[in-house]
């Protein structure tokens, strides 16, 4: 009897009563209704930050391809028939080139003041600038001396040509002098066609363009440049020919560029730039940020 009397009473005290049930179940829902309290918040700033950093890295991308085809060569913009890539020439310098002499004047790369005009129709190595040029010390021997750049595919006045060999718009720079009020800039041999109205030239950094580009696939938004200048654009995929590359935004699922050249009678066009970042929000769900950037580009020779 003994034992049957502790067995029964053991049983009891391992049981869970009711009223422990629902002391226990209203504590929990306490809990848990302060735990929501808690993440809700946390998951909207988490949320919140993650928008943020999405729109500032597409912003930041946007801004940096602006501010370089601010300084593109006129008319050298050009973009694949995919519109997700642009390309163009870089201006590291510019300035007015000497085109007219002094009586008796020579015409040498050692001249004085009055000489070392840039002479048209005929081959020439040399040129002095009125006034000094900016950033005269950033020029290297990579970079080109480029006078009236025009469309792509007008003869003997578009950068890119390269069939036109010693007669093209451009030739690689050999040296180059500092002088009070002015500076010489020194060539490869090269037979200059058409005059610039404003007498104005170009020197664009060498070897190559530069080219932005998305890559939907795998998903980024990358900068090409250093490579080889192609006679043509490369359509649909990232530049050939070397060169160097970097990253400027990963998680890009859209990307379109466009080019307006209706404005060409004032010497202008105009670059549009949609930018679509996406990321996981903190419920797993896909989120999108875009942008949209449009570009004035000078396009005066």
């Amino acid at each position: 009897m003994r034992n049957l009397f502790l067995s029964r009473a053991s049983g009891r005290v391992a049981g869970v009563t009711l009223i422990e049930l629902v002391i226990t179940i209203a504590i929990v829902g306490i809990l848990g209704a302060i735990i929501v309290q808690f993440v809700q918040p946390v998951r909207s700033y988490i949320d919140t930050s993650r928008r943020a950093a999405l729109a500032d890295t597409a912003d930041t991308a946007l801004r940096r391809i602006a501010r370089d085809l601010r300084l593109a060569l006129p008319n050298s913009v050009r973009i694949d028939t995919s519109r997700r890539y642009v390309e163009f020439m870089l201006v590291r310098t510019g300035g007015r080139y000497r085109y007219d002499t002094d009586t008796g004047a020579s015409n040498t790369c050692t001249g004085g003041y009055a000489a070392d005009i840039l002479t048209f129709a005929a081959a020439d190595t040399c040129f002095k600038t009125l006034g000094n040029i900016p950033n005269l010390s950033d020029v290297t021997t990579s970079d080109y001396v480029v006078v009236f750049n025009m469309p792509t595919g007008t003869d003997k006045a578009d950068v890119y040509q390269s069939s036109c060999g010693a007669s093209c718009n451009k030739s690689q720079i050999s040296a180059k002098n500092a002088f009070t009020g002015e500076d010489r800039i020194e060539f490869a041999s090269n037979t200059f066609t058409y005059e610039s109205p404003g007498r104005r030239f170009f020197i664009v950094e060498g070897p190559g363009p530069v080219t932005y580009g998305c890559n939907l696939t795998a998903g980024t938004l990358t900068r090409y440049w250093g490579y080889t200048i192609p006679a043509t654009q490369t359509n649909g995929g990232p530049p050939t020919g070397g060169g160097s590359s970097a990253l400027m935004a990963s998680g890009v699922t859209d990307c379109e560029m466009t080019y307006d050249s209706s404005l060409a009678a004032q010497g202008a066009a105009l670059v549009t730039m949609s930018l679509t970042l996406s990321a996981q929000d903190s419920r797993g769900d896909a989120e999108s940020v875009t942008l949209y950037h449009a570009v004035h580009v000078n396009n005066v020779p």
